[in-house]
């Protein structure tokens, strides 16, 4: 049997129109295993490797997207049984500057586990989690991203810090037990330019980690003011769109690539519509 699982919940977001990338991460383990989740590949995309993490997964991700893979196609090497025989338990989302979305929940990934996936002023987005309190973790994120309307740097952190702001707090079911969200948080910024890359990591004993984690963004953005314009998206009128993730099956397990352009409906209601609570035996975890 693999470690015990080693993430929680997480955002993704790329530009498609400039190149940049933003990915948050958060759970109740610490630092030295958050930082392995978060990937990003300069002029190709970023992704999230979690829920009993297999570091191995990392490498092949950056591999096949440095060599050009589709989002889509690199998710599917990474979840074939002939790669990884535990492929279950994991939880994938890898988003391409092309403007793909793939995302995979396994049946076996300890619950609350869910994804859901939406382009938005011409931004594509993965919200996922697992060991969550409950479905709201992901619906505050997506709906808060939806809503907001300023920097796309600022609009993802927005929503990554959202289910610590809620009251009661919502986050990784380990935690709560102390009031709070989570231990530890990243949160990575890339684009074309390596001066504007950012890379914030926080591990707090006993405190909630998303505040530290604003703090070290608002100070990296006053010294990069522009790091990430906003972009609207003209084939879709500049108007938000969605895209629902694949209906869930039985057995919990959910993919869903190439999100279709859609109405304005909130993913949060969508992933509402898609979502299967699981319930499982509990477990110790790491």
């Amino acid at each position: 049997m693999p470690r015990a699982a080693e993430a929680t919940y997480s955002i993704v977001v790329v530009d498609t129109r400039t190149h940049r990338m933003a990915v948050g991460v958060a759970s109740c383990v610490p630092l030295d295993t958050v930082a392995k989740v978060a990937g990003l590949v300069r002029g190709r995309g970023a992704f999230v490797t979690q829920s009993y993490l297999r570091e191995a997964a990392h490498v092949e991700i950056t591999r096949d997207l440095t060599e050009g893979q589709s989002a889509s196609a690199t998710l599917a090497a990474v979840t074939a049984l002939t790669t990884d025989a535990d492929r279950d338990l994991r939880q994938y989302a890898v988003l391409s500057l092309a403007g793909e979305a793939a995302a995979f929940t396994g049946p076996r990934a300890l619950a609350y586990a869910n994804h859901g996936t939406l382009r938005v002023d011409g931004l594509v987005v993965s919200v996922q989690g697992n060991v969550l309190s409950g479905s709201e973790v992901l619906t505050t994120m997506a709906d808060v991203f939806a809503a907001a309307n300023d920097d796309p740097i600022d609009r993802t952190m927005r929503a990554f810090e959202a289910p610590s702001m809620r009251s009661p707090r919502v986050g990784d079911a380990r935690c709560l037990g102390s009031s709070r969200t989570a231990r530890a948080a990243t949160f990575d910024v890339m684009g074309d330019d390596p001066s504007e890359d950012l890379h914030v990591g926080v591990d707090e004993e006993r405190a909630e980690p998303l505040p530290a984690v604003r703090t070290k963004l608002d100070a990296w953005r006053r010294e990069h003011p522009v790091a990430m314009a906003p972009a609207r998206d003209a084939s879709a009128g500049g108007e938000p769109t969605s895209a629902s993730p694949s209906p869930r099956e039985s057995t919990g397990c959910g993919s869903s690539a190439a999100p279709a352009e859609g109405g304005a409906l909130g993913l949060g209601a969508i992933l509402g519509l898609a979502t299967i609570v699981r319930r499982r035996r509990s477990r110790r975890l790491a």
